[in-house]
């Protein structure tokens, strides 16, 4: 309708005006309302506008997969949940994992069929398969072993200082077959006490794996604390110390022992200070860059010396040989670049002296002859007595 002929309307036929008029508003709102649901279906289907930058637009492919998800309860989505718990559990990964937009946009490019669940989902199926799987290993040590069962046992604290005592059961089936299992992680706050031990282990025995203790002989190891020890002893179990343990023990000892020549130290105090040298050198960037512009200065690599564990005597190895591998450096650096000072009295070298070196070398000849009984008793897979 042209301008002029919408003037003649409003001016000579008022009632006609007003009903064309009526009728235009009408029509507009409709061809809106149309509008609006062809751009709400186009934003739902991903389709571009006609006239819009073609590169947004999906594919046939896209397309495709946004409408073509596998049957959420199939073999294929079973047999992606299944991997998926075995993966979260095997390496003590956290159920968010699965809701953060990381995951979601690696199994986009993996798989785009598979169906997204959240965290809640795969914690309640890692409990459901874990009543599994301790199903059968009861079915296993029923089935298969007829004359004896060891287990191995330990106490520790979490992070946020929650005690847990764990259960791990060994046996050899009728095949020779070596089995190791551990069907057991209970938390643990109540006092660590030997009653509380032998109670809390016996529980787990007859309630957790339905074992009869008077059924066959029963045996244990753990390590040679004083709970664990009178917990066991007071059990169905016979107990058999660790030797690792027991190995690591005698080190001790041999290391408080043995004195250097001047007699006012001993081989466990030259270990010390190589000890807290390594914790010198992790903390200080000042101390690391000593240390390398010594390297360059004598032409030989530097190296980081790792920090020793108190309960595993590998670990004082290898902070010990770190040591030694940079004696001559550490030594020029001892004539004064390398002291601390404490609140009181006066600063001292934290490099080891020449002789607290030749008690290092001698220890570190004796660990590694340990190192190698440590390596064999501890294996998990293999027969060693």
């Amino acid at each position: 309708m042209t301008e002029g002929l919408k003037k003649h309307l409003k001016n000579v036929h008022g009632q006609i005006w007003k009903e064309v008029e009526t009728d235009t508003k009408k029509r507009n709102e409709e061809k809106a309302k149309i509008e609006e649901e062809v751009e709400s279906k186009r934003r739902k289907l991903g389709i571009a506008k006609p006239g819009d930058d073609m590169k947004n637009q999906p594919t046939i492919k896209d397309m495709v997969s946004k409408f073509t998800k596998v049957d959420p309860s199939g073999a294929i989505q079973k047999k992606y949940d299944e991997a998926l718990i075995e993966m979260i559990s095997c390496n003590f990964l956290p159920f968010k994992l699965v809701e953060s937009p990381e995951f979601h946009n690696l199994i986009q490019c993996l798989n785009p069929a598979i169906n997204l669940k959240s965290r809640y989902f795969y914690s309640d199926l890692a409990g459901k398969y874990a009543k599994e799987i301790i199903e059968e290993v009861k079915k296993l040590i029923s089935e298969y072993t007829d004359a004896s069962l060891a287990i191995t046992t330990d106490i520790w604290s979490s992070r946020s200082q929650d005690s847990y005592i764990s259960l791990t059961v060994h046996f050899v089936d009728k095949q020779f077959r070596l089995h190791r299992w551990t069907p057991a992680v209970s938390l643990f706050n109540q006092s660590h006490t030997g009653e509380n031990v032998q109670e809390k282990l016996e529980d787990l025995l007859q309630n957790k794996l339905n074992i009869d203790l008077d059924s066959w002989p029963l045996f244990a190891t753990s390590d040679n604390a004083s709970n664990m020890v009178k917990g066991l002893g007071l059990s169905s179990l016979q107990m058999y110390g660790c030797v690792n343990h027991t190995q690591q023990l005698g080190i001790l000892d041999s290391f408080k022992a043995f004195k250097g020549e001047l007699d006012d130290y001993t081989m466990l105090d030259a270990s010390d200070k190589c000890k807290d040298l390594a914790s010198y050198f992790h903390k200080s960037p000042l101390g690391t860059m000593l240390l390398e512009h010594e390297c360059q200065k004598f032409g030989h690599s530097a190296k980081v010396i790792h920090q020793a564990n108190d309960t595993r005597w590998d670990s004082r190895c290898q902070n010990m040989e770190d040591v030694l591998h940079h004696e001559q450096c550490l030594l020029s650096l001892a004539k004064g670049k390398l002291k601390v000072k404490p609140k009181e009295g006066p600063a001292y070298s934290l490099v080891p002296s020449i002789d607290e070196f030749r008690l290092v070398k001698a220890a570190v000849r004796v660990l590694k002859v340990c190192k190698v009984t440590t390596k064999v008793m501890e294996q998990e897979k293999v027969h060693y007595l």
